[in-house]
């Protein structure tokens, strides 16, 4: 799909259910996941910026 569709993935992803949270707050160890998938994916759009192609697929 990446070389087919020109996709970038982000390959940190945070699956949590109820489980992970007590009172609404995530558990710390939830919590590092999902600031690790926000960092790579201002990474990502960070590099991304100025690239010199586009995409009809883009949203």
């Amino acid at each position: 799909m990446t070389l087919d569709f020109k996709c970038i993935i982000n390959p940190y992803m945070v699956y949590a259910s109820d489980r992970d949270a007590t009172d609404g707050v995530f558990s710390e160890a939830v919590a590092r996941r999902m600031q690790k998938t926000v960092e790579v994916a201002l990474e990502l759009a960070a590099a991304l910026k100025n690239r010199p192609y586009s995409s009809d697929w883009e949203i």
